[in-house]
């Protein structure tokens, strides 16, 4: 697929598009067939989910002729997408194929490796187990992953964890609904890591440079709104929650493990609201497909009309999109780092 690459420029933000002289071509495979004609693609990553997400959009007809799929592409089938500008390229999602629609156009969703995981896994009761400990034996359970755990991450534990009548992914979102902690996976490798613990790169957005557009508010940390809840785990798994700050913000959920003292448990709630609690923006920003980034991601953004609102924040999602109105990434952002 190769595509003029014609951008408007939203908000007045960048003055000129730097890749506007450059043609946006693409390399997209599906069961090891290579897919030209196609109408969008787009790719979904976040902090909050457990996979990436993509779908690829063909047509219904080309060339007059109504485009059958069905003898090439199915269920499982692995799917690779790299997109770029003059045939520089880069890896935006690999996974496999969950779904096939056809309607008024051809509709691919697609799932990271994730999807390799919709296994069922044996019920079982854990005792004071480390989360890592869970994660690796659900992972001998799928067969062929490896745990990788990073700092901080071998330290988080269950008095008591169950599980029941479940699949692979069942059982790591309820880990991570509990936990809180990032789980995803890549390539053959489940990974795991307390929140904003782990920078998986750099990159830097400049308003009046790779800025199409942005949604964001400026916001001062008396403005701010943060609501802590804490919930203090027993031995016996008996739950103690107390619930601190302002609703209509962000909202965050912490577990600590033999903490039952409610007042010991609202002060680290309000210790977490006083990390939140700074000048900083709250949104999301949209550039093109470079620089690349992803998740995880430490972002430093500037404005020369602001210089003192300079600052880096941690990437919490990030959405890719790739059709004839251009090739683009949104990047939401979330707790100021410095």
């Amino acid at each position: 697929m190769c595509l003029v690459l014609g951008l408007m420029i939203g908000c007045q933000l960048a003055t000129a598009n730097p890749l506007d002289m450059k043609r946006m071509t693409s390399a997209i495979t599906i069961g090891g067939h290579e897919v030209r004609h196609v109408v969008a693609v787009e790719v979904d990553k976040s902090v909050d989910m457990l996979q990436d997400v993509a779908t690829i959009t063909l047509p219904a007809t080309l060339y007059g002729k109504t485009l059958n799929i069905d003898d090439k592409v199915k269920r499982g089938d692995v799917v690779d997408i790299d997109v770029g500008y003059d045939g520089e390229n880069r890896n935006e999602f690999k996974g496999f194929v969950s779904t096939l629609s056809n309607d008024a156009n051809i509709v691919i969703k697609c799932e990271d490796a994730m999807f390799l995981w919709r296994k069922a896994v044996k019920s079982k009761e854990y005792k004071s187990v480390a989360v890592v400990a869970i994660l690796k034996d659900l992972a001998a359970q799928i067969g062929g992953f490896e745990v990788v755990a990073a700092k901080g991450a071998e330290a988080v534990k269950f008095d008591k964890f169950t599980v029941a009548d479940a699949d692979g992914v069942e059982v790591l979102q309820k880990i991570k609904e509990q936990t809180k902690m990032n789980i995803y996976v890549r390539d053959k490798e489940l990974h795991v890591a307390l929140p904003y613990y782990e920078q998986m790169g750099k990159v830097g957005y400049d308003f009046a440079k790779n800025v199409e557009s942005a949604s964001l508010k400026w916001l001062r940390a008396d403005e701010r709104k943060v609501q802590v809840k804490v919930i203090g785990i027993a031995k016996d798994n008996k739950r103690t929650t107390v619930t601190v700050g302002e609703s209509g913000g962000d909202t965050i959920t912490l577990n600590r493990y033999k903490v039952t003292d409610k007042s010991a448990l609202r002060a680290i709630g309000e210790a977490e609201i006083e990390q939140y609690r700074i000048d900083g923006y709250e949104g999301s920003i949209t550039g093109w497909l470079q620089p690349y980034c992803t998740y995880g991601y430490f972002a430093t953004i500037r404005d020369k009309d602001y210089p003192s609102r300079e600052g880096e924040y941690y990437i919490k999602a990030v959405k890719v999109t790739f059709d004839d109105g251009g090739g683009k990434r949104q990047v939401t952002l979330g707790k100021r780092i410095s």
